[in-house]
């Protein structure tokens, strides 16, 4: 079935939930230091979070038989990895930079079921390398903008409510494009 982040195939017609599923917000932090002018080596943290609700789906009931419910994913998955990267000043403005980060991965799902809640949750490893373009607009600042790919799988989560069991491998990977401020110290 489709990546959607949630271990199991939601519904026939989920393409649209899954989709919703796939984009989300990310909030990233690194600290380097460079060990030579042109290299450095530090930490990186990359927390994406999406959430999404579908409406419509037929879950059980009881004695009443079927009924018309909802589920939502609230979907967290946080990054953290050992940094390293290159970094070249092709003039006094700009500055071009390629990282290459691996460490750890955590994943958390709070889903809300119309028959139920639990949470969804695995660790594994993780690695993302990316390239950006720094432009100085400061002696110590710079607005950045970045593209990068988090490689990454986990199988067999922890699940809350032990009734459900999900198997497989689901995968985690996903392509970042970003924006920020830098800071050079």
């Amino acid at each position: 079935h489709q990546r959607s982040y949630t271990f199991e195939p939601i519904a026939p017609d989920g393409y649209d939930y899954v989709q919703e599923l796939q984009a989300g917000n990310n909030i990233v932090g690194k600290a380097a230091y460079f060990i030579a002018p042109k290299y450095s080596v530090g930490f990186k943290y990359v927390r994406h979070q999406t959430t999404a609700t579908l409406y419509g789906l037929q879950v059980e009931n009881g004695e009443n038989g079927a009924a018309m419910g909802t589920i939502k994913d609230n979907v967290v998955i946080q990054s953290f990895m050992l940094d390293f990267g290159l970094h070249h000043a092709i003039s006094r403005f700009i500055l071009l930079h390629a990282d290459i980060a691996a460490g750890a991965l955590s994943y958390s799902n709070d889903r809300q079921k119309s028959d139920g809640n639990l949470t969804i949750s695995s660790s594994s490893f993780c690695a993302m390398p990316s390239v950006g373009i720094d432009f100085l607009v400061h002696r110590n600042v710079a607005v950045s903008f970045d593209v990068g790919f988090l490689f990454g799988s986990i199988k067999e989560p922890t699940v809350s409510d032990k009734t459900q069991i999900f198997t497989g491998q689901q995968s985690m990977d996903r392509f970042d494009i970003g924006v920020g401020v830098n800071f050079y110290l």
